[in-house]
């Protein structure tokens, strides 16, 4: 698994100590979402004006790409998605 989701996926396993059919699981509902230009010229942006002290660059693409799509739960553990209204398990 060398992609964004794959290596989300093994740490969420590792960390909760879960077996790789949960892996098979997680992956068979995510997409991976290229990045274009006109998008990463918006996350930059957004990470420069953030409203939420630290914010990383991928956290604030993430939390852009799921507003786009209307994705409004988030596996993550990170405070930054809660406190932009995702809904964390």
């Amino acid at each position: 698994m060398e992609d964004g989701a794959g290596q989300g996926c093994s740490l969420a396993g590792s960390s909760q100590g879960r077996r790789p059919c949960w892996c098979d699981w997680l992956l068979s509902r995510c997409q991976v979402v290229r990045i274009d230009e006109p998008l990463h010229a918006f996350g930059e942006a957004r990470c420069r004006q953030a409203r939420i002290p630290g914010l990383s660059f991928p956290d604030g693409m993430s939390i852009e790409v799921m507003r786009r799509r209307g994705i409004r739960e988030a596996i993550a553990r990170d405070e930054h998605f809660a406190r932009e209204g995702f809904v964390l398990p």
